[in-house]
């Protein structure tokens, strides 16, 4: 059962003192003793009275005593218990933050949230908070204009002390408070979904509020063992005369402000990397991750740790030293780089107080960007020994490629996989990292703004990982903002900017392009006649992935498309590209005819490392991981071999497949269409006895599992599957029709005029008809019969700028131009 007696409690006993003390009236009354005690101590010292001047200097030093002992006693006053022990009939009030017991003095009903809340905004970090949640004066004002909300004082204790507990915080703060009046508060609840928020983005928010809001420790409160090295620590450590010149200085760019580090849910990983550190033996240990992933910052947050005394005994208090590659190597003649490398490793050794970061540590072993410099060997015998640590940084696969190979070398490091952070870390990562980008371009950044760049980069920066990726971005936006005169970074910045660099328009569609997707099916039917299912399947495939949340990473959507040649299958990919990713460049195509036998696989994800062909990597893998925003076209993918379509379907299932050196490669941003012949000919004949096409398209797919063409599990990867009909006469006039449009649209551009009578669209659309081969012909006739009559007449002079080109019939049933 939750009490509270605030009269009982030494917290509030000592916040009502400071509520006093701090009062105008008294802080008035402070300024005028001091200042009267300084004058009367000049004009004592002046006038030669020793009696006043002693007197004066007493009292002047007493007042000054108790000022200091206000400012760095009585305001930093903690709780004298914590809520790990507490326990029921306890009372609540021992367990409240100096703050939070001030803010609940000043109201005069404790019951009444709307009172609570007033008073909590006149604290700079909670307006922080509700600054960063884009919650504006007018809305807090429309707040407290409202009824009051009364609630029992228990439940907002309770509320407060799970907020606490969830954030594993040791006392009550005035957050914890804020965020139970969120809860509670339906004026606030229905302000918090207004803003789009949930309780995970109050509690992300009110974690950066604490870090930027955070009290530094005095130094005589700081345990003996944090106070820094002692004066002999210092003096037993050697000299490094010679390493500085090759390394920098990590230690002392932290102590002077020139790098900031972020840690956050990277306590399993800097544990183990202590243990390494710490142990009797060899201590060396190399941090595999993805660029981007924060190896560095963890480097950086050790070394930080390191220097205040934070990490175990061995290793407090070390200077953390990154070779400096290039100037290792400048200007090193025959034998100088050996002299060099002699010197740095023994000063490293004798110095006792040096950890040794070797970043990117392939390129003394051997990689291409370092021109296969391998110095490796100089460094067996220091890596054995156990005065010396080291630690080195790597992606999986420069490590696997260039130094694994090198057995003697990489048995001497333990390996720390560096995940990527989760989602909400990367969120807190990034508010840390607003800390420096905010003042640098001299903006404000909102949470939304960081909600959406964790979300985006995610998603649309495939090369990297988290949390760099999104680092980066926020920073390109946070130029971008200022550039543009502008102070408030948002989301809509961050939408913007995806939006650029990958032409896939992002955020929430409005105005013309919402109606653009509502109308999709006409906008692709410009391009496609009939096919009304295909149509229909992939319209609504863009319209869910432009409007709902995916919380897969499969592909956007992955269709079947079954039919006779020249139906429209290829066509209907290229209109999809157009339309979803702003151009038919955005398309891959793979003619699975090339793809017959068991060693196409290798061709798709690469040939394994040390071939030949290991370091051109793979036709398809490459190419999505060049450009992740495409679409993939899949041509006659019946004619692929069996091992072929088994490796997509991990990639249609799961949106992703590993390359041929380990790398991940995402298909999540891509449109996925396979197009096949097979069962050309039952589909001629089903249409031409009016078959119903549900069920043609159920007795096609039975018949071509029967044949063993596609297997059961490969068909039920697609999201669709879309049996496009033969074209009929009609049709193939349509498509005539489409072709000579895009023709006239095409020689419009050289100001010439062109016209093709109902009688000429008649004559190609027989001509280039094939029952067979569906409208394809048509392109190849209209390029011979229309296109090279068109160009013979430009060079001729018959045909100008200005000029109107009629195209008909004439008595002998030829094409005529006029």
């Amino acid at each position: 059962m939750v009490q509270f007696f605030p009269n009982t409690s030494k917290i509030f006993q000592v916040a009502a003192f400071k509520l006093f003390y701090s009062s105008l009236p008294i802080v008035a009354i402070r300024l005028i003793v001091g200042l009267i005690l300084f004058l009367l101590f000049i004009l004592a010292a002046s006038s030669g009275s020793n009696k006043i001047l002693s007197l004066s200097y007493s009292f002047l030093v007493t007042l000054l005593i108790l000022e200091v002992f206000y400012r760095f006693k009585i305001s930093r006053e903690k709780p004298e218990k914590d809520l790990s022990r507490i326990s029921s009939g306890d009372n609540i009030a021992d367990f409240l933050t100096l703050e939070a017991a001030q803010t609940l003095l000043k109201v005069p009903d404790l019951t009444n949230t709307n009172q609570i809340f007033l008073k909590l905004i006149g604290d700079p970090s909670i307006n922080f908070v509700l600054t960063r949640s884009d919650i504006s004066t007018e809305d807090i004002n429309k707040i407290l204009a409202g009824p009051a909300e009364k609630i029992p004082i228990e439940a907002l204790f309770s509320e407060s002390i799970a907020y606490s507990k969830k954030e594993s915080q040791e006392y009550i703060d005035q957050f914890d408070i804020l965020l139970a009046l969120f809860k509670l508060n339906k004026g606030l609840a229905n302000l918090e979904f207004q803003k789009e928020l949930k309780e995970n983005d109050l509690l992300n928010i009110v974690f950066w509020a604490r870090r930027v809001y955070s009290d530094t420790i005095p130094f005589w409160e700081k345990p003996a063992d944090q106070l820094g090295p002692g004066i002999f620590d210092t003096l037993a450590t050697g000299w490094t005369l010679e390493t500085e010149k090759y390394t920098r200085d990590l230690t002392r760019e932290l102590t002077k402000g020139g790098l900031r580090s972020a840690l956050v849910g990277r306590e399993s990983t800097i544990d183990r990397i202590q243990k390494t550190l710490s142990r009797s033996g060899r201590k060396n240990v190399v941090l595999i991750g993805e660029p981007g992933i924060g190896k560095t910052t963890i480097i950086l947050g050790l070394a930080s740790k390191s220097q205040t005394g934070n990490l175990v005994a061995p290793l407090n208090y070390k200077r953390f030293l990154q070779l400096d590659l290039t100037a290792l190597l400048a200007e090193a003649q025959t034998g100088e780089l050996e002299r060099r490398l002699r010197d740095l490793i023994t000063e490293v050794k004798h110095s006792g107080n040096v950890i040794l970061f070797i970043p990117n540590i392939e390129l003394i072993s051997g990689s291409k960007e370092s021109r296969e410099l391998d110095i490796t060997g100089f460094f067996l015998q220091t890596l054995r020994d156990p005065d010396v640590a080291i630690i080195g940084t790597s992606t999986r696969d420069n490590w696997r490629r260039y130094v694994e190979t090198k057995s003697g070398f990489a048995e001497l490091f333990d390996v720390a996989e560096i995940k990527p952070p989760t989602s909400n870390e990367a969120i807190r990562i990034l508010e840390d990292a607003a800390a420096s980008i905010e003042p640098k371009h001299h903006v404000v950044i909102t949470y939304k703004a960081i909600n959406q760049t964790v979300e985006l980069s995610e998603r649309y920066v495939i090369d990297r990982a988290l949390p760099g990726k999104a680092i980066d971005l926020l920073e390109e936006a946070a130029t971008s903002v200022a550039l543009n005169k502008k102070y408030f970074v948002e989301s809509l910045d961050i939408q913007a900017l995806i939006t650029e660099e990958t032409k896939i328009p992002v955020g929430t569609p409005t105005g013309t392009e919402s109606e653009k997707l509502l109308n999709l099916e006409q906008e692709l039917h410009k391009r496609i006649i009939d096919q009304e299912e295909a149509i229909k399947a992939v319209s609504e495939s863009i319209r869910r992935a432009r409007t709902i949340t995916r919380t897969t990473n499969r592909p956007i959507g992955v269709f079947l498309f079954l039919g006779p040649t020249g139906v429209g299958k290829t066509e209907t990919a290229k209109a999809l590209a157009a339309t979803y990713f702003g151009s038919e460049n955005r398309m891959i195509r793979f003619d699975m005819n090339e793809f017959q036998d068991i060693n196409s696989v290798t061709r798709l994800i690469g040939s394994p490392p040390g071939s030949s062909e290991y370091e051109a990597g793979g036709q398809l893998t490459e190419a999505v991981r060049k450009d992740p925003f495409t679409l993939v076209l899949l041509d006659e993918i019946e004619k692929a071999h069996r091992k072929v379509l088994e490796l997509f379907l991990n990639i249609f299932d799961e949106g992703r497949i590993a390359d041929a050196s380990g790398r991940q490669i995402s298909f999540t941003n891509t449109l996925i269409v396979a197009t096949s012949n097979a069962g050309a000919e039952y589909i001629r004949e089903a249409v031409g006895i009016n078959e119903d096409i549900s069920a043609l398209k159920t007795n096609l797919l039975e018949k071509l599992q029967r044949e063993g063409i596609f297997s059961p599990e490969f068909l039920n990867r697609f999201d669709s599957i879309v049996v496009y009909k033969p074209l009929t006469l009609d049709q193939v006039q349509q498509v005539t029709q489409l072709l000579l449009m895009d023709l006239a649209a095409r020689i419009k551009k050289q100001d010439i005029s062109l016209v093709v009578t109902p009688k000429a669209v008649k004559w190609l659309s027989n001509k280039g008809y094939n029952p067979t081969y569906g409208a394809r012909p048509l392109r190849r006739l209209i390029a011979d019969s229309v296109e090279d009559a068109l160009a013979k007449k430009l060079l001729s002079k018959e045909v100008v700028r200005g000029s109107t080109v009629t195209i008909d019939i004439d008595s002998t049933d030829n094409l005529v131009f006029t």
